[in-house]
């Protein structure tokens, strides 16, 4: 009996060896595309629309606000940050060492537009009930423009101290005078204008919404069609290099073409050509 038991046992302990052997082998995959690295977690690396891998900026986290949602930020001259917040509709101030304050407290829920105001003062877009105030660098307030628009996204101030205001949900760039006096000042028949840049003639670059269009509104507003990306939003504008404006657009567009970069007029001066880029 002992000696049929031990080569039986003998026989299976080879037979579970063996098992995960049969399992195992080389196993091949290819990571080469945007899409492919996007299936998987990317840290302190930055993936290019070819697919190449490159080091990541680093991040440092300075401060931990309450607020669920922070949509825009802007330096002060002290160095710290300025951010709007939301669901209180709240300008959070963060200082160099992190320390969070509330530097103003609105009586909406977002603020997605801030703009430099003289004096070290701010202007303030809030939404959903399309209020712009006027902040003082101590943290008081005024009304300073209420049009009959829902929502603030944008705001920028030109050289004069003019206020231009991009609103929805009609579409309408408003012009506003250092004193609150406000008109409609361009008409871009899209739903929301999203993003405004001003220009170094004077000139506004403006992104919508349904559709994704960035226009170039002149000082007198006659307006011209730069970009029509194929996309539904142009969220953002900044300027590059070389007079060049990068565009931030988003949502499904109708094929896979790159939008191809569209030149700027300049006229005062020939060179550089400004140009926008997606």
């Amino acid at each position: 009996m002992t000696r049929v038991v031990r080569p039986l046992l003998g026989l299976l302990f080879v037979c579970a060896l063996t098992l995960p052997l049969q399992g195992a082998g080389a196993r091949f995959w290819e990571v080469a595309t945007l899409a492919d690295f996007l299936k998987g977690d990317v840290n302190n690396l930055a993936i290019d629309l070819h697919g190449r891998l490159v080091l990541g900026p680093a991040l440092t986290e300075v401060a931990a606000p309450t607020a669920p949602v922070l949509w825009t930020g802007l330096p002060a001259d002290d160095g710290s940050l300025l951010v709007g917040s939301g669901n209180d509709g709240q300008v959070l101030r963060v200082a160099r060492d992190g320390t969070l304050s509330t530097f103003f407290d609105s009586a909406e829920l977002e603020v997605h537009a801030l703009a430099r105001a003289p004096g070290g003062g701010l202007y303030v877009g809030t939404s959903p009930d399309g209020r712009i105030y006027k902040v003082d660098a101590a943290g008081k307030s005024a009304p300073f423009f209420d049009p009959d628009d829902k929502y603030i996204w944008a705001l920028a101030v030109d050289a004069k101290g003019v206020v231009y205001a991009a609103t929805g949900d009609k579409g309408l760039l408003y012009r506003i005078t250092p004193d609150g006096k406000g008109e409609v000042f361009y008409r871009t028949k899209a739903t929301h204008v999203r993003a405004l840049h001003a220009a170094s003639d004077g000139a506004l670059l403006v992104g919508t919404e349904s559709p994704g269009r960035v226009f170039r509104v002149t000082a007198d507003g006659v307006g011209f069609l730069l970009l029509d990306s194929g996309l539904q939003e142009v969220s953002a504008l900044r300027p590059g290099s070389g007079g060049v404006v990068y565009a931030a657009a988003l949502t499904g567009r109708g094929d896979d073409r790159p939008a191809s970069p569209v030149v700027l007029p300049e006229p005062s001066r020939p060179m550089p050509v400004p140009s926008v880029s997606t």
